[in-house]
């Protein structure tokens, strides 16, 4: 499980309805209004993502494939890739749904103010454990002398 000062990589699968916070699609092949859109359907749309991906013989594969073709957010033409990113900089919700997958893990469907999301985690920076290599070896470098030298 990933920590709040743990650097995270993951792709999303975001699908909008009419009670988002911004309900327009950022993917022009999505020609559905999204204003239209209950939040009952965009629940069974994702589901049915998620099921196919998981059933996938490749699932990041399919997963970056199902954010390229469907995913509402901008970052559907990366697949859904977020970058690099930390545990406060994205809603709450869904840092925390985020921060609880194992690296390959899909998640279950999470809710926000944008929207609905699945989420695939696929890379985690751990920063406590460079923080006690680094330290580690500046410190395997350091003589202490217990008496001065006469």
């Amino acid at each position: 499980m990933a920590q709040s000062t743990d650097v995270l990589r993951a792709r999303h699968l975001l699908v909008k309805h009419k009670n988002s916070r911004n309900p327009v699609s950022r993917n022009p092949s999505n020609k559905e209004d999204i204003k239209k859109r209950s939040v009952e359907d965009a629940d069974k749309i994702l589901q049915g993502y998620l099921e196919k991906i998981k059933l996938s013989s490749d699932p990041e594969k399919a997963f970056a494939e199902y954010a390229q073709k469907y995913s509402d957010c901008g970052s559907y033409s990366s697949g859904g890739d977020l970058k690099n990113f930390r545990f406060e900089e994205m809603q709450k919700p869904f840092s925390q749904a985020t921060a609880a997958l194992k690296i390959g893990e899909i998640s279950g469907i999470v809710h926000t103010d944008s929207g609905m999301y699945i989420i695939y985690l696929y890379y985690l920076f751990i920063l406590f454990i460079i923080f006690m290599c680094v330290l580690f070896f500046l410190g395997s470098h350091i003589i202490i002398r217990l008496k001065p030298i006469a």
